[in-house]
């Protein structure tokens, strides 16, 4: 599977608007099914690589294009 390949100006900007829409980490977690916080934290943090759906998934919670954020 693919991973987005952005770089560190990306996840600020993930983190910037996920707070503006006031979306908790563990709401966006929830959102995306992941079984708890900590692995979309480690996401948004550029820990953990995102992988495209993930992306595509991310931004349409978020109600912005994948360029807004990840470009």
């Amino acid at each position: 599977m693919e991973t987005w390949k952005g770089g560190k100006y990306m996840y600020i900007t993930l983190r910037k608007i996920r707070k503006q829409k006031k979306i908790s980490c563990e709401e966006m977690s929830k959102k995306l099914g992941y079984a708890n916080r900590s692995v979309y934290s480690r996401k948004e943090l550029g820990i953990i690589p995102i992988k495209i759906e993930e992306a595509k998934l991310i931004a349409k919670i978020l109600g912005t294009s994948l360029n807004d954020i990840f470009l």
